[in-house]
């Protein structure tokens, strides 16, 4: 009884290590990420503050003046390619000391060499910020000149206040080594004006080029297009496009490509280094689209022709909300409501007994249907409906093979048909309107920048690795 009473008053305190050193795990070693920009005003207070750029860096300068830096063949090396542990241990000598002794930071050490990169644990440029610093309209200005020309390009805030200047900012600094004018000549190039006319424009490339201004460049991410834009729903894509990326129909110049071993339609472009990149090339609406996979002899298994998109004749047995943006469908629908038009006038052209109005006819005949519907005359009515029209039972007597023909045919159109109403709830009429001329015409694109660092999604709707492992098409 007196072991387990201990054993109680311990455990708390066991808990209380344990939670405390946990703590200092995840609180106090800071990893740094290996990118090309950080917040200049972090970096002015961090613990190495007061130290310039050319301290740690001193082969900048010489680079600078030889025309090599930026430096394009090292964009793709991993960050422990080209660290030394003499860039630190130069000011703390008595890290290497106690690394060598088997301590480090007051802990033990039983492999020294999982502590030669530094980098790891320790951000050199934010090491000892607080992290509740004020934004300031300008963090460049108490820097040395020598130090402020280097943070004209690797100054990147953490605290985006303006992002249009945050754009700006990093557009300027991709196209230091992008612009098809002043870029480098084994970089993909990017016309300025052409850009400039693209959708995507106005925003910071970071946006779509996550992880682009950090190391290993060229093995950044495929952009998402989801992280900013829903999904077409099926009554918008069509329920044959549900697995097709969205580049396949909205770049300009991608080859959609299908996987081998999955169901999915995949896009390419092919840019040769030095050459004008059109991967920016996006389009919201473009009508020649269709033609990439609906040919003749196409490698991703889509037919050859296509019927006008969500027609009439496409209605049962394909789940959409109705348009008549072709001429086949809007003259078939014209001839419809004609029709509609001959029956009303037929009924308000008929007499009925006690004369009356063509106004008052309406009424009438609506009244006299209602009493039927609430009336024991219903019953035939019924009757003749479900074993007349819908089990066609007097064709089933002239002749069973007819009816086992007919029936195959007529009553998946008619299960079809309730399955659509029952559903026609989530897909309502407006929203097809929306992409009828003078409803909006094109599809307006609409950026979720608060959330644009939320979950990773494949733009084919599936697990968000699944991108990665089956080779997603190149930009």
């Amino acid at each position: 009884m007196h072991c387990m009473t201990l054993t109680r008053k311990i455990e708390p305190l066991h808990v209380l290590l344990l939670l405390s050193g946990l703590a200092a795990i995840l609180f106090a070693a800071t990893p740094a990420r290996a990118a090309w920009r950080f917040d200049a005003q972090r970096y002015q207070n961090s613990a190495h503050g007061d130290l310039s750029c050319a301290e740690c860096h001193e082969n900048v300068s010489d680079q600078l003046q030889q025309g090599l830096h930026p430096a394009p063949e090292r964009v793709d090396r991993e960050l422990h390619e080209f660290f030394t542990q003499d860039t630190c241990t130069t000011c703390h000598p008595d890290v290497r000391d106690n690394l060598a002794a088997g301590t480090h930071g007051g802990l033990d050490v039983r492999d020294p060499e999982r502590y030669e990169r530094c980098y790891r644990c320790h951000d050199p440029h934010t090491k000892g910020a607080p992290a509740d610093l004020v934004p300031v309209s300008d963090p460049l200005a108490d820097m040395a000149e020598e130090d402020a020309a280097c943070m004209r390009c690797h100054h990147a805030p953490l605290d985006v206040v303006d992002e249009k200047a945050a754009a700006a900012s990093t557009r300027e600094f991709c196209m230091g080594c992008h612009d098809a004018e002043k870029g480098l000549e084994n970089a993909p190039l990017i016309e300025g004006a052409a850009y400039d006319a693209t959708p995507h424009a106005g925003l910071d490339c970071l946006i779509c080029h996550r992880g682009a201004d950090a190391y290993p460049h060229t093995r950044q991410k495929p952009a998402n297009c989801e992280a900013c834009h829903d999904r077409h729903d099926e009554g918008v894509a069509h329920d044959a496009h549900m697995t097709v990326a969205c580049q396949s129909c909205h770049l300009g110049n991608a080859r959609p490509e299908k996987h081998p071993e999955a169901e999915l339609v995949l896009w390419k472009t092919e840019t040769a280094p030095g050459s004008i990149s059109m991967v920016h090339d996006l389009r919201w609406k473009d009508e020649e689209a269709c033609g990439r996979c609906h040919v003749k002899a196409n490698t991703v298994g889509a037919v050859g022709l296509t019927l006008p998109p969500k027609s009439v004749i496409c209605l049962p047995c394909h789940a959409a909300t109705l348009t008549a943006t072709d001429t086949v469908s809007a003259l078939s629908l014209l001839a419809f409501f004609g029709g509609l038009l001959l029956v009303l006038g037929v009924y308000f052209s008929a007499s009925l007994p006690g004369g009356g109005s063509p106004l008052t006819k309406l009424p009438r005949l609506l009244g006299g249907a209602l009493k039927t519907l609430f009336s024991a005359r219903i019953v035939p009515v019924a009757k003749a409906l479900w074993r007349d029209v819908l089990l066609q039972d007097r064709l089933r007597k002239r002749s069973r093979e007819r009816w086992i023909i007919h029936s195959l045919i007529f009553l998946p159109f008619v299960f079809r048909f309730v399955y659509g109403l029952a559903h026609a709830g989530r897909q309502p009429l407006v929203r097809g309107l929306g992409h009828l001329p003078g409803h909006g015409g094109q599809e307006q694109p609409h950026h979720r920048l608060a959330v644009r660092r939320q979950r990773p999604v494949h733009p084919c709707g599936r697990d968000p690795g699944l991108a990665q492992r089956l080779g997603r098409g190149q930009g």
